[in-house]
């Protein structure tokens, strides 16, 4: 028996609204299963893993034992604590991608922050990302404009509320064209305008979920531009959560290292941390100074960076006239005038081939094209000059400034933060990179001072040539969990900020403060739900705070001052003495496992872990002097200058052996592989013996100024890499991802901070020649806790398990983790993987 379609004859245009309504709304269903979040029941034997980024055995031990860590004590005596073993160099970003894949170094491409530039050249490039230009395209048309105004205003995700206005439309369209003018019946017209208005609400959903991922669109009405230097993963093995995800286990992942710019695996919620840049592009994230301070010069939109410093922040001069400045805030380049320059360029070039061209013509064609070429040439050597930017104003209101970014007004007092003020940097039409910054009033006496803090990106408005999530929507659906947004740069906390002395250390603890509430908030809003198996949320503060506190909390360190050491501020709502800061983050660690321990159940399994630990950084070992001084490394004669301090450009390569470079990695100048190498591969394991066992014998005597008791051991151990880690790359070659050999330093020893860019200290002597400097420095940096080059089993990171684990003989390593936590989910374990899964007793 046929069925028809009953259409009510009452009332039609009623019904039609509604069963258009009803199969837009159909649009929506096919979603990607890892950003729906479907209402199901908790399963048993869901696994938490909690990251503490920097959180140490050693430290956790001691405060166990002192009783000021409840939480952890509980878990260590109902489940199992141990010291997890970092990777070779003990630090995050090699630490945190053998964690995340379960591989080492030389399978997963990450062997550091800095290795040796791959080209052969003895230079420092990133170990951990890489940039490249991406081309992308943007539809120009008016219509699409519109649209996305339009589903911008919808209650929905920007995808689903795509589907929804395009099938709506859609609909509408196909009823006026079929009904109307080809008078089609209408029983007939209703059915084809449905079918046809999905496939189009379909098409809308795809296309709009093309653009949040940097997908291509239609070439048709759309303007193609070339990005440049996009941030990119060199992690090149998936981590865990997708391994999960594949094995039908739902995953979400807060603020992972290295998880950015990966692929979308269905059932894998993922939001990345270290490793993404800020909306500017910059990997530390860029930082500002707004002041009317008369010492400071340097105005917008140029300012004044301190070459001298991290080379993050900016200082800006303004003015206050009838006590309002006006200025504004500068985001990225506006790459999009690339282009049209060139366009231009090409087209005179053409015109300038004619024979018929007059010499007045000519001549003013060729200054034109002077004039492109030159703003073309700025958009690299002097991109002040074409960022975009927003207006700011800053008004007195009596003890309050009134801050006003883009029509936007918030007011604060001396000494306090705004919320979030939204970035919508738009670079051309449809094409903007959000971003979000806060703003601390510093001074609002006779001098008004402002400090805008870094520009993340805006996790509801992420360009779409940088997303900050898999899938690109689930940022933004986070900020809904969470009620609002959140930070997203890689590296959080203010660090540069403190190490260039730039901003008192009471404002970096208000930051670090603001920071770890807001992952936890992020972290409770995942635990609230019920649509996931597994969760990994990383905590950054105990990193942070170490990196920054230890002269404050180690009375031994060069620069420690016992008096502002025992100055008090409120850090969490208690008062604590700045010596006290480092214990404290510890404390803080604890309540937020605390917290988390109250919404589990008897069958999850929570475990905790870190990446590496920590200890003090009081002194740095000149690698390359002391190369140099024991005749593996030898200088150019005839060299007059101090600063041709890099390795590079001091060494006389026709002799030199080997060169350090990075956090405690030494290379051999090896035949066939360095330019200009001189040592043959077969030869090469045995020099870094020798090297690696005078190292371990160094004995520092201290300073004349400051000698030491007793000589101090600079060097604990040492590792040739290709004995430690094998993988697909052969060891000799270019494009081998590690050093030759790793030193691990001794308590309270790093390589010095020049010599992880490659240089060795120069100074003149009496006579006025340049000679090598001292091999020893003492760490005057306001960074003076460390860990990097580091023995890595001196400085080794907690794990925790809330269900009891057998701990090998050979301790735990973080590549342990992505398998105990796979097979605790009942997913089989990849075969590339380095470590089996711990045993449960």
């Amino acid at each position: 028996m046929t069925q028809h379609l009953f259409i009510p004859r009452q009332r039609p245009l009623r019904f039609l609204l509604a069963l258009g309504a009803f199969v837009a709304l159909s649009a929506l269903i096919p979603v990607s299963p890892g950003s729906e979040a479907t209402e199901v029941s908790a399963q048993d034997g869901r696994v938490i893993l909690v990251g503490f980024d920097g959180a140490d055995s050693r430290t956790t031990k001691r405060m166990i034992d002192e009783g000021r860590l409840p939480n952890l004590t509980k878990l260590a005596q109902t489940g199992t604590f141990a010291p997890l073993i970092s990777t070779n160099p003990a630090e995050s970003a090699a630490g945190w991608a053998a964690l995340n894949t379960g591989t080492n170094p030389v399978k997963n491409g990450v062997p550091s922050f800095i290795k040796r530039n791959t080209g052969g050249t003895q230079m420092p490039a990133f170990g951990h990302i890489y940039q490249e230009d991406v081309v992308i395209e943007v539809p120009s048309s008016a219509v699409v404009s519109g649209l996305v105004s339009v589903v911008e205003t919808l209650p929905l995700e920007p995808s689903m509320a795509m589907g929804f206005l395009v099938t709506l439309v859609s609909l509408v369209g196909f009823l006026v064209v079929l009904r109307g003018l080809l008078k089609v019946k209408s029983t007939l017209a209703v059915v084809l305008s449905l079918l046809l208005s999905v496939a189009g609400g379909y098409a809308g959903l795809t296309w709009m979920a093309g653009q949040e991922t940097g997908g291509s669109a239609s070439a048709s009405g759309s303007d193609t531009y070339e990005v440049p230097q996009v941030f990119k993963n060199a992690v090149t093995q998936p981590g865990f959560w997708d391994i999960a995800a594949r094995g039908g286990k739902r995953a979400i992942v807060l603020d992972a290292a290295l998880a950015f710019d990966q692929e979308t695996v269905p059932g894998a919620r993922v939001l990345a941390g270290l490793g993404l840049p800020d909306v500017r592009g910059a990997g530390n994230g860029n930082w500002f100074i707004y002041t009317t301070e008369d010492t400071e010069v340097h105005r917008a939109p140029k300012g004044w960076v301190d070459s001298k410093g991290s080379g993050t922040g900016t200082t800006f001069r303004v003015d206050e006239r009838g006590g309002k400045i006006v200025t504004a805030v500068y985001g990225p380049v506006n790459f999009t005038k690339k282009a049209p320059l060139e366009a231009q360029i090409a087209e005179i070039n053409e015109s300038l081939k004619s024979p018929d061209l007059g010499w007045k013509t000519g001549g003013e064609l060729r200054d034109k094209r002077k004039a492109l070429e030159a703003e073309l040439k700025g958009l690299k050597s002097s991109p002040h000059e074409h960022r975009v930017s927003l207006p700011m104003a800053l008004e007195r209101k009596g003890e309050r400034l009134a801050i006003t970014i883009n029509g936007d007004t918030q007011t604060a007092g001396e000494g306090e933060w705004t919320e979030w003020f939204r970035l919508p940097f738009e670079l051309a039409p449809g094409l903007v990179a959000g971003g979000l910054t806060r703003v601390r009033v510093m001074e609002l006496g006779e001098v008004i001072t402002v400090y805008l803090h870094t520009f993340d990106i805006d996790p509801e408005n992420p360009p779409i040539w940088q997303q900050v999530s898999q899938p690109a929507e689930f940022a933004g659906e986070l900020a809904g969990w969470a009620g609002g947004p959140y930070e997203t740069l890689g590296w959080s906390c203010m660090t540069n900020q403190l190490k260039d002395k730039k901003l008192p250390v009471d404002v970096f603890l208000e930051d670090v403060e603001f920071t770890m509430k807001w992952r936890r908030r992020l972290t409770h809003s995942v635990l609230d739900r019920d649509d996931w198996e597994v969760l990994f949320s990383v905590f950054s503060t105990t990193d942070r705070v170490q990196h920054m506190m230890y002269k404050y909390h180690d009375p031994s360190h060069p620069f420690h001052d016992p008096e502002e050491s025992a100055r008090v501020v409120d850090f969490f709502g208690k008062p604590t003495a700045l010596k006290d800061i480092v214990p404290a983050i510890y404390e803080q660690m604890d309540v937020t496992v605390g917290e988390i321990l109250a919404k589990l159940t008897p069958a999850d399994t929570l475990m905790l872990c870190a990446d590496h630990g920590f200890t003090s950084y009081r002194r740095g070992l000149e690698v390359n002097n002391w190369l140099e001084s024991e005749g593996y490394l030898t200088l150019k004669p005839g060299n007059t200058k101090t600063s041709n301090s890099m390795a590079l450009l001091a060494a006389d390569w026709s002799k030199t052996k080997a060169y350090s470079l990075g956090l405690g990695m030494i290379y051999v100048n090896m035949t066939g592989r360095e330019k200009g190498g001189i040592v043959p591969k077969d030869e090469a394991k045995a020099l870094l013996a020798e090297i690696g066992d005078k190292l371990v014998a160094l004995r520092d005597a201290g300073s004349e100024e400051a000698p030491f008791d007793e000589p101090q051991q600079v060097v604990l151990d040492y590792a040739i890499m290709d004995d430690l880690y094998q993988g697909p790359q052969e060891w000799g070659r270019a494009d081998y991802p590690c050093a030759d050999m790793q030193v691990g330093f001794a308590e309270y020893y790093r390589a010095s901070w020049g010599t992880v860019s490659g240089k060795l200290k120069l100074v003149k002597n009496e006579a006025g020649a340049v000679v090598p400097g001292p091999m020893y420095r003492d760490n005057s940096n306001n960074w003076s806790g460390d860990h990097a080059s580091n023995s890595p089993h001196l400085v080794t990171g907690i794990f925790f398990s809330s269900k009891p684990i057998q701990v090998p003989e050979d301790g735990v390593s973080v590549m342990h983790i992505a398998p105990t936590v796979l097979e605790s989910l009942g997913v089989a374990i990849p075969e590339n993987f380095d470590l089996p899964a711990l045993a449960r007793k």
